[in-house]
């Protein structure tokens, strides 16, 4: 008798634990990774408005696809200020276009961004950059499977070296990108690794050229409903991307 209540117990038991499990459904998990050679292109200009007040415009076309395809188009607006030469903060709108097989997405983003430098000799120069994003897209998203809007937090390390008296300004810099409000089914994760080696060209005091390639280490995770029921597949997206890039500037 003492043996049967002793199954009957672990039965139970097992049967509370299990319910919460079978309740919420299953989580199946599958990868995919590609490569792909990509290109962007672009200029800024950027207007001195008062001592240490910028306020900047600029337009960019990324192509994918080994250069076969627009990726997106980018127009932004942004201003900046420096409160002393080792720390400035700045805030920008971006208007993003996607360009979709079925056609354009419209996504709508802004940044605040806090950059802290640091120059341990006279030629050399370091500086972090934390980024705060938020991105809308114009598309219905379930907030149990996609973050709409999106919240991001960028770090950025960068290090550059003044050659002179050549006017070019040698850099490199790593990135991490990591989700804030990502679905709880997947918890947050860092969406993204990027690191670039590039060199400014200065044409003149007022113009440059920005030449540079980049490596971006891209992880986004999908979340689909499998079947009918409760159950969910999860679909963890690689994506190493090999950029080139070359950007105009102009300020006054």
């Amino acid at each position: 008798m003492n043996a049967t209540n002793h199954l009957f117990r672990t039965t139970m038991l097992c049967c509370a634990l299990l319910l919460p499990v079978v309740s919420t459904g299953q989580i199946a998990e599958k990868s995919t990774e590609k490569s792909d050679f990509q290109a962007r292109t672009g200029f800024s200009i950027d207007k001195k408005a008062v001592a240490g007040l910028h306020i900047t415009w600029s337009e960019e076309l990324r192509l994918k696809d080994a250069l076969g395809k627009i990726d997106r188009i980018y127009s932004v607006l942004a201003v900046s200020y420096e409160f002393c030469p080792w720390f400035k903060a700045g805030a920008d709108y971006n208007f993003i276009a996607v360009k979709r097989d079925e056609g354009w997405e419209f996504r709508n983003r802004s940044n605040i961004d806090l950059t802290a430098s640091y120059k341990p000799a006279p030629r050399w120069r370091l500086s972090l950059r934390e980024r705060f994003r938020i991105t809308s897209t114009n598309k219905r998203s379930d907030p149990a499977l996609e973050a709409n809007p999106a919240w991001i937090m960028r770090s950025r390390l960068m290090a550059e070296y003044d050659v002179r008296p050549l006017p070019i300004r040698p850099y490199v810099y790593l990135e991490l990108s990591n989700t804030l409000n990502a679905p709880n089914i997947t918890g947050n994760y860092i969406d993204k690794i990027r690191t670039s080696l590039g060199v400014k060209y200065a044409l003149s005091p007022r113009s440059e050229f920005d030449f540079f390639y980049r490596f971006d280490h891209n992880r986004s995770k999908r979340i689909e409903a499998a079947g009918a029921g409760p159950a969910r597949l999860v679909t963890t997206r690689k994506e190493n991307n090999h950029i080139l890039g070359i950007f105009y500037e102009y300020s006054f």
